[in-house]
């Protein structure tokens, strides 16, 4: 599961094939039914939509056979997503709303947050926004709590692609963001790539387009080394965005594109949250900044930095470098129950929903001069 997480699915189908094969030795159907949802997946991941569809089918007989509602509801969902990458939302939405109904008597919260974001997404992609959003935001409630990120992260993202669709480009950016920061501390790579293209999609929308040059060459990169495919249904679009900063940039498209590519994955992560830190010259113009605060984001009514304690804001500027609380509680040589509370206090003191919000904040802070005093190189 772990290395399925971090998007290394060689090691994760190897090791799931030998638990396979384990479980049919001993004639574990529950341990075999799970097992070939994961593999189905996957291979769903790696862009093999006909190899994942048959261990997944296998896993449904297998958990139907058992009456076991939790498989059943598990295999329901992959097969749903796999019909999507297809192209059948129609069926695709009927093995969800089947598995939701599952989830729901289960009492499962996150599993059920998991099948409302995908009917979300049915809902995005045929135009109908407003449930789109509603279906989203109930996703994304009920796997908060619940800690659940597999949901969390990917219903954030759409949510940002509803923005972006809406011409909210403004939100659309903070909500990647937001999806962005999870899917760091998961260690989602797919995921990440994911939320690099959201916001290269925001940064074209927004009149950055080098900045979109470059967060689309990161998400190259990142997909290449996982050997995780752009889905089906998004490659078109790529080609159109492509071909639109090839328009706008001309011959310093490919140049951009190979700079956000060079770039190693923490530094990709620091651009992506703040925004403009890989500009080659080093610096920002001021009417960039002065434009940047006439947008839908405008900083007018942000936080002190005042209300924050030295600590606090030391705390601050290492989320806006994308650490997780981990790696701030290694910085700081804190336990990292501690980095989280200080977290937490940030948090509530400055209004926040989200660590992406507080890496916005504490960027802005840095761009635009304002001391905060942080040691911390």
């Amino acid at each position: 599961m772990y290395a399925y997480d971090r998007g290394e699915y060689d090691q994760a189908e190897a090791l799931a094939t030998e638990a396979l094969d384990l479980c049919r030795e001993l004639e574990d159907d529950w341990g075999a039914s799970y097992t070939l949802a994961g593999l189905g997946f996957i291979a769903y991941f790696r862009g093999e939509y006909d190899r994942a569809a048959a261990p997944l089918d296998e896993a449904l007989v297998l958990a139907r056979a058992s009456r076991d509602p939790l498989n059943t509801a598990r295999a329901l969902n992959n097969l749903g997503v796999v019909a999507l990458a297809r192209g059948d939302p129609k069926s695709a939405r009927a093995l969800f709303e089947e598995s939701l109904v599952l989830w729901r008597e289960a009492r499962s919260d996150a599993a059920s947050a998991l099948a409302l974001l995908f009917l979300g997404r049915i809902d995005h992609e045929q135009g109908d926004q407003r449930h789109a959003t509603t279906l989203l935001e109930e996703s994304v409630a009920l796997a908060r709590p619940t800690g659940y990120a597999r949901a969390a992260g990917p219903a954030l993202h759409l949510l940002g692609r509803v923005a972006r669709s809406l011409g909210q480009h403004g939100r659309a950016t903070t909500l990647f963001r937001e999806s962005l920061t999870i899917r760091r501390e998961q260690g989602d790579r797919r995921g990440i790539a994911e939320c690099f293209e959201g916001l290269a999609s925001a940064a074209d929308a927004g009149r950055k387009p080098a900045d979109a040059a470059r967060l689309l060459g990161a998400a190259d990169t990142l997909r290449a080394a996982i050997g995780a495919p752009l889905p089906g249904g998004a490659a078109s679009a790529r080609e159109q965005t492509v071909a639109g900063l090839k328009r706008r940039l001309g011959s310093r498209y490919g140049e951009l594109h190979a700079e956000g590519a060079g770039l190693p994955l923490n530094a990709a992560l620091r651009f992506a949250l703040v925004g403009g830190t890989a500009e080659p010259t080093g610096r920002r113009r001021v009417a960039d900044g002065r434009r940047a605060a006439g947008t839908t984001d405008s900083r007018a009514g942000d936080p002190s930095p005042t209300l924050l304690a030295p600590r606090e804001r030391e705390v601050a500027a290492l989320v806006a470098r994308g650490l997780s609380n981990r790696e701030i509680a290694a910085a700081l040589v804190v336990a990292e129950g501690s980095a989280a509370n200080y977290v937490k206090r940030i948090l509530a003191k400055l209004g926040f929903r989200s660590r992406a919000q507080i890496a916005v904040w504490a960027a802005h802070l840095a761009r635009d001069g304002t001391p905060d005093e942080t040691t911390t190189p």
